[in-house]
């Protein structure tokens, strides 16, 4: 058995234990982009803690290239394949009642983040975020993103509908599609202009 599956099965072991803690976020108030950042909260940390056993740097670049070497092995690699899958099943489902795995290859998922980042950057919106944010200025931490996820989420969903990825489920395999692969540079450059953007006129991060 591979060192990938090792750690795989190692990160799916420590991720079961906070069963509670993603059916908390399932069935909390927020917007579904604001769960989906609650839950890389939980997620990303513990996998980092899994990797640094095995002499991962403990960081994003750490991250990048432990997905890296999943994404050249796994379609060879029977083994990882179905850990992999069986991971993101239980934590799709049991955060966000998503009960199957959408598979999405890197072509695919650079064309949807450069869609994406041309919606989302276009100047319209973001002078139309620059205007939210005057107008919610003295609200809490939690209006603010609330107002802004609201007018962010169905552009997005837009979006990624036209690549045919329906909906809130849509939203959530395209999201576990760009984690996987940001050790891609032209995905984490999408990425990171759509978040400077945005940051740019609200202060607040998209992902």
């Amino acid at each position: 058995m591979s060192q990938l599956v090792d750690i795989y099965q190692e990160i799916f072991t420590l991720l079961k234990q906070k069963e509670e803690i993603f059916e908390k976020i399932k069935n909390a108030e927020g917007s579904l982009i604001e769960k989906w950042q609650r839950f890389l909260t939980v997620m990303l940390p513990m996998q980092m803690a899994i990797l640094r056993r095995y002499d991962y740097p403990c960081n994003q670049k750490g991250l990048a290239d432990f997905q890296k070497q999943v994404s050249a092995s796994i379609e060879t690699d029977a083994n990882l394949k179905k850990v992999h899958e069986e991971m993101w099943l239980y934590l799709l489902g049991k955060t966000f009642g998503v009960t199957k795995l959408e598979e999405l290859s890197l072509d695919k998922v650079r064309t949807i983040i450069k869609d994406l980042t041309s919606a989302l950057t276009d100047p319209s919106l973001l002078e139309k975020m620059e205007t939210v944010t005057r107008e919610m200025k003295g609200k809490s931490v939690d209006e603010q993103k609330n107002r802004f996820f609201d007018v962010l989420f169905p552009i997005q969903v837009e979006v990624i509908e036209r690549h045919g990825l329906q909906g809130e489920e849509g939203f959530i395999q395209v999201q576990r599609a760009i984690v996987e692969y940001l050790f891609d540079p032209e995905v984490l450059e999408e990425v990171k202009k759509t978040e400077e953007a945005i940051q740019e006129k609200t202060r607040i991060s998209n992902r």
